[in-house]
């Protein structure tokens, strides 16, 4: 039996979760100078405990999906707002850079686990659920940029922590009434979520390359362009901002638009994966070659809807390769995401403190384009997945499902 499609009345609900989880992702930088001068820190410092929560956002996703399996999305959800909730309110007690470290360690960890829980709430028969998650979740990325800075002078440097405290506490009576989703199987027909398992399983791995690649082009593009386009001269700090939050704005709308192609349209996840993907490198390419300005912003602004618009779809053929254990594959494949911006953020700051930043945009464009070599092996499996999605959807509420293989 598949984990059952959520009710389409929770998407709100899982929305809303995600949103709540992407707050905590780019809180900090909204006010990175303010909060480094409380904490008596450089900005070197405020960097390295933004990276303390991205690594346990990283690797807290497939830990989640072994919980979801196992207790249910309402109460593993729960978990994740308290402890959001928990952790925002701790970091704003006391400006003080080891206690701020080990909070905002703590927090990844609950921002993993919520945002794989609001994949698995928004799970359907397509991606379009998923796709309207993933649209909240930039929406949530991009908020702090915004909302940081302008009540900054009332709240001071613990805007970022007391606003992200508020949807934390709004969530968790919206989680009480969520249905609870998880895959209570049969022990004869349960498959095997150990770590040996799913990382021995081709079709996840090859999906958290493409998540990989995605993310790499969004997130460390995101955390960077207005950076690079301060450097290039050309454009004022504000055009520069407002052209760097492009890159996040896009997937507002690229999300649920490329989980809306690929389930009403005749256009395959394999073709709009690896189209987006191509797409994505040109952009950085027309990024890293210094075009005119008017051509450096459509690049810009492609590179927001293209780097985005997969999002859902990988994560939807995630959950579809392992029906009997889909939320230990989506945690999985989340990881691998994640990582990949774990690793490119840091990365790219040492080049551009070196004067390679050039050298490190060419590269990042050659391996994106280069993750389409995994898309044939995907496309091999998707009619096996597709009846298999067919068959348990078919079969759901009925004991016959459960003996189906």
């Amino acid at each position: 039996m598949q984990t059952p499609p959520a009710d389409r009345a929770m998407l709100p609900v899982a929305a809303a979760l995600s949103a709540t989880a992407a707050w905590n992702l780019t809180a900090m930088g909204a006010d990175a100078d303010g909060l480094a001068h409380a904490l008596g820190t450089g900005l070197g410092a405020v960097g390295l405990i933004g990276a303390l929560l991205w690594l346990a956002h990283a690797i807290s996703q497939l830990p989640a999906g072994w919980m979801i399996e196992r207790y249910g999305t309402r109460a593993v959800g729960a978990l994740a707002a308290a402890g959001m909730l928990a952790c925002n309110l701790l970091s704003a007690i006391e400006p003080d850079a080891i206690a701020l470290g080990a909070t905002r360690l703590v927090a990844g960890f609950f921002c993993g686990t919520g945002a794989v829980c609001a994949v698995m709430v928004a799970r359907g028969r397509t991606a379009v659920g998923q796709g309207l998650v993933g649209g909240a979740t930039s929406a949530g990325a991009a908020a702090p940029l915004a909302l940081v800075p302008a009540l900054e002078p009332l709240l001071g440097w613990r805007a970022p922590f007391v606003l992200g405290a508020v949807p934390a506490a709004l969530m968790l009576p919206a989680l009480a009434a969520v249905h609870d989703v998880r895959a209570p199987l049969r022990a004869a027909h349960r498959a095997a979520t150990g770590l040996r398992s799913l990382l021995a399983d081709d079709v996840l791995l090859r999906l958290s390359a493409l998540l990989a690649a995605q993310t790499v082009l969004s997130w460390t593009m995101g955390n960077w362009i207005v950076l690079l386009l301060d450097r290039d001269g050309r454009f004022s700090s504000v055009v520069a901002g407002l052209l760097g939050a492009l890159v996040f704005a896009g997937g507002i709308v690229a999300r649920p638009l490329g989980a809306w192609i690929t389930a009403s349209t005749r256009v395959s996840a394999n073709v709009l994966i690896g189209a987006c993907l191509l797409g994505g490198s040109a952009a950085v390419g027309v990024i890293a070659a210094g075009a005119p300005p008017w051509v450096l912003g459509l690049a810009i602004a492609g590179l927001g809807l293209t780097a985005s618009m997969p999002w859902a779809v990988i994560l939807h053929a995630a959950g579809v390769a392992r029906p009997h254990d889909a939320a230990a594959g989506v945690g999985m494949v989340g990881s691998g995401g994640t990582l990949a911006a774990c690793a490119s953020i840091p990365l790219f700051g040492v080049a551009f403190d070196t004067g390679h930043e050039t050298l490190a945009l060419v590269c990042l464009a050659v391996l994106a384009a280069c993750s389409v070599l995994v898309l044939p092996v995907v496309r091999a499996q998707e009619p096996t997945l597709s009846a298999a999605t067919e068959s348990s959807l078919a079969g759901l509420g009925s004991d016959r499902s459960a003996s189906r293989p």
